[in-house]
């Protein structure tokens, strides 16, 4: 009587399956696998729960096929934190990835997956679209618009540009913090070899203009702001009192910098993190 039932619920099962023939088509060739060992119980387990996680019916259904000692053991139906996701769009976008590759398994299997961590929130929006692009190619530029489309909309396509945007601006913004870092070891090496040749000979007379750029000079005057000329023209007429100061003040400038290239650096090159600013 039992095995009646059980042959009943396996037939239910693939009765509904087989109104979904790419995904029928897919759970047939796992089971292929199975069967002739190229898929281990554990493996037979992960591919059917990522092939059937849009249908918690088959998830519950599936399980009627696996050996019985295994069954106890297989996880519940993944519940989805992101309530912001809504998949009907994204399981009718699969059938297009399934048509096109037809006969690719692992790309249809690692768009599944790739949802199943957007829809869990272990991936934000910004890293499932970079990962999807790399999962079709670029040779299939159409679906990978298509799918932006479907995870941003129009409005998080203008919100994606100001992203690229604010990249954008960043790059800008880390090439003036390296020239900056440049201008100010220059200043700075500048600054140790004219101690160094005052400390050899103290009376001798020192025209600063020999050792300093004009662009060491701009940058000590930028980093001292509204004190710059003033400072400038100490250095002019005592380099000897003003030396140290100025080296101080280049030394905690560069903490300063770093810091600053550092954040900066963090944010745009985490799309979470770059997300949350714009």
């Amino acid at each position: 009587m039992e095995r009646d039932g059980l042959t009943a619920c396996a037939t239910s099962f693939i009765q509904r399956l087989q109104l979904h023939p790419r995904i029928f088509s897919q759970f047939q060739r796992v089971m292929k696998d199975y069967s002739t060992d190229k898929l281990n119980a554990a493996d037979l387990v992960s591919e059917l729960d990522t092939l059937f996680q849009f249908h918690p019916d088959f998830l519950t259904g599936y399980k009627i096929f696996l050996p019985p000692h295994l069954q106890p053991t297989l996880p519940s139906p993944p519940q989805s934190p992101n309530k912001k996701i809504v998949l009907k769009p994204f399981i009718e976008f699969m059938n297009k990835v399934q048509k096109r590759f037809a006969n690719e398994r692992g790309v249809i299997l690692e768009y599944l997956e790739t949802i199943r961590k957007l829809t869990q929130a272990k991936l934000c929006n910004k890293e499932a679209y970079d990962a999807i692009m790399i999962v079709l190619g670029k040779e299939n530029q159409d679906l990978i618009d298509e799918f932006k489309f479907l995870l941003f909309g129009r409005n998080g396509i203008r919100n994606d540009k100001k992203k690229e945007d604010k990249k954008n601006s960043m790059e800008d913004e880390m090439f003036e913090l390296d020239m900056n870092l440049t201008r100010r070891k220059t200043a700075e090496d500048t600054a140790k070899e004219l101690m160094y040749s005052l400390q050899q000979h103290e009376d001798q007379q020192i025209n600063i203009n020999i050792y300093f750029s004009a662009v060491s000079l701009g940058y000590i005057r930028k980093i001292y702001k509204e004190e710059g000329s003033s400072i400038i023209t100490r250095l002019r007429d005592d380099p000897t009192s003003v030396l140290p100061k100025i080296l101080k003040k280049l030394e905690s400038e560069e903490k300063v910098l770093i810091k600053k290239w550092r954040d900066i650096h963090e944010k745009k090159n985490n799309p979470c993190k770059l997300r949350s600013i714009v």
